[in-house]
């Protein structure tokens, strides 16, 4: 079991690259856009930004647009997502099962949680991680599969609603994949996860190098903003909504198809995690300032 300890989204300047988020990532369309190939589907007239692909064909527009944001002096998504493991509220969980502790297994069974460190039943309040490897995580009920057998809708030992039954390692390499996973707001799908096993001693393993990348709906972006306070009906979220729908640059769904539009952005991020405990589930559900939106029908970037 391990729960992530550091996120990198892409925004940061440290390191060899003065651009984090051309470094994260994968090639999720199998094109290279910009770099010798057009795209790999109909860019809308919104989609003003520079959609040329990383390095190696990366796909990662939401990690740019991070980039982008801190350039413009909007703060660091970085900073933000890891002052909230610093604090205990949230992190990303991932449990491995079924896995040889050796450096190939050819089928392990991955599974992937948000969960908190509170212990207040339906509550998410602070509890810093010690970091002593007994750290409990309890995951979040919407990352919980139900049973309709608990009466409170809960399951005792925590089923994941995400997880890849045919994962494996293959030279200390962990490689898994997930339809779908959810992130505050968002669904991200085709999901790519890859992280490097590091054996620590006395059976006791570190996740390195680790990378999260996939796929996300232009609405589910744009519905997202509230989760930050930004409200519908207000200029600010006008102005994030046109900075959002340029960076839309790949299908939302597989096959990709050329002929048809982009109505999803690339999303990418590093990670390290370190080993940790699993609890019970928390039923804390993060409330979104801006309660009216959800009773507003989707919003849409311009065609």
């Amino acid at each position: 079991m391990f729960a992530v300890k550091h996120y990198e989204m892409g925004d940061s300047e440290e390191g060899p690259s003065p651009r984090r988020w051309d470094t994260i990532g994968f090639d999720l369309d199998d094109t290279c856009t910009g770099l010798g190939m057009g795209p790999s589907c109909v860019e809308p007239s919104s989609a003003t930004g520079d959609h040329t692909d990383a390095p190696g064909g990366r796909d990662n527009a939401i990690g740019r647009s991070f980039y982008d944001a801190k350039q413009l002096g909007t703060g660091s998504m970085t900073e933000s997502v890891n002052t909230s493991i610093e604090s205990g509220l949230v992190t990303t969980v991932i449990r491995i099962d079924k896995y040889n502790e050796g450096p190939t297994d050819g089928e392990i069974e991955v599974a992937v949680y948000a969960a908190t460190l509170s212990e207040v039943a339906d509550e998410l309040l602070p509890n810093p991680p010690e970091w002593l490897d007994n750290d409990l995580w309890h995951p979040l009920v919407l990352w919980v599969a139900t049973d309709p057998g608990n009466d409170a809708g809960l399951a005792q030992e925590s089923p994941p609603k995400y997880v890849d039954t045919k994962a494996y390692v293959n030279d200390w390499q962990l490689v898994a994949r997930l339809d779908q996973f959810q992130i505050p707001g968002i669904y991200v799908s085709e999901v790519s996860i890859s992280a490097r096993i590091v054996p620590a001693g006395d059976h006791r393993y570190l996740l390195q190098d680790g990378t999260f990348a996939g796929r996300a709906k232009m609405d589910d972006l744009l519905a997202a903003t509230s989760f930050s306070g930004i409200c519908r009906n207000s200029l600010e979220y006008e102005q994030r909504k046109e900075r959002t729908c340029a960076y839309a640059d790949i299908s939302a769904s597989v096959p990709d198809d050329p002929s048809k539009p982009c109505d999803g952005a690339s999303i990418a991020w590093h990670f390290e995690a370190a080993p940790a405990l699993l609890g019970s589930s928390n039923r804390a559900v993060s409330p979104t300032p801006c309660a009216g939106d959800a009773e507003q029908p989707a919003d849409h970037c311009p065609e």
